[in-house]
């Protein structure tokens, strides 16, 4: 992969936005210890897109592990309430975790935007940074149940990431098992599975989702009827031990 970073370097400068954001994504899986690829990263931080920004600081921080200086970047692409990649920054900002803690203010301002796209990625990056679980599932079962196709489909994913912690969500997944949308019931079935024995309840829609027209989805039904069942009968085993 080394000797791709002179050419993603050279397109960091590409007239072209998406050849610079892609490059600068690449970058960060690519180009650690090179102070060159850093002070080109840290260039980037101020490109006139804002999704080149994003995934600027992104890749710095890969690189890096430092908060600063991509967590202010982002930090005011997110502030910004005219910027048109706020979306993109709030997602971004998610993927570093814990060091973006500066940015949970403004986060607890943007979770409750009128944008339903800023609302989602804004209770991601909640759940990522400090895990505010109540504040950040009510958003999810919200854009699940009203949100765009797109937003639905993301929704689904991010409570699958929260596991456990997603079992407020746990009458919307299991109506959304019957969603018109392949991609949101799938991934509702998934999100089930990654509850675990607590989503027992939701063990009759999994088994009629075993009959889905659509392969994926019967897999998907499959694996988390595993899942579940096997953490109840687990946690049936301890308690009987006890």
């Amino acid at each position: 992969a080394r000797p791709a970073v002179p050419a993603l370097l050279n397109s960091l400068t590409n007239r072209d936005p998406e050849v610079r954001w892609t490059a600068a994504k690449a970058l960060g899986n690519l180009a650690k210890n090179d102070n060159g690829v850093l002070t080109a990263l840290e260039a980037g931080l101020r490109d006139t897109n804002g999704v080149v920004r994003s995934y600027a600081a992104l890749s710095l921080y890969k690189l890096t592990t430092s908060p600063t200086p991509s967590i202010p970047v982002l930090i005011s692409m997110i502030a910004g309430v005219s910027n048109p990649d706020r979306q993109v920054a709030a997602s971004v900002i998610g993927l570093t975790g814990p060091v973006a803690r500066d940015a949970v203010p403004t986060l607890l301002v943007t979770v409750e935007d009128s944008d339903e796209g800023m609302r989602l990625f804004s209770a991601r990056a909640l759940w990522a940074i400090n895990g505010e679980t109540n504040r950040s599932v009510t958003v999810f079962r919200a854009v699940l149940n009203q949100g765009t196709r797109y937003h639905q489909i993301r929704a689904v994913e991010f409570l699958e990431n929260m596991g456990p912690a997603a079992l407020p969500a746990l009458p919307d997944l299991t109506r959304a098992v019957t969603h018109p949308a392949l991609l949101v019931r799938r991934g509702a079935i998934r999100a089930l599975g990654a509850i675990g024995p607590e989503a027992d309840p939701a063990l009759p829609a999994l088994k009629r989702a075993l009959d889905d027209p659509a392969p994926s989805v019967q897999r998907a039904a499959s694996n988390s009827i595993e899942l579940i069942r096997s953490n109840v009968n687990r946690n049936e085993t301890v308690h009987s031990s006890e």
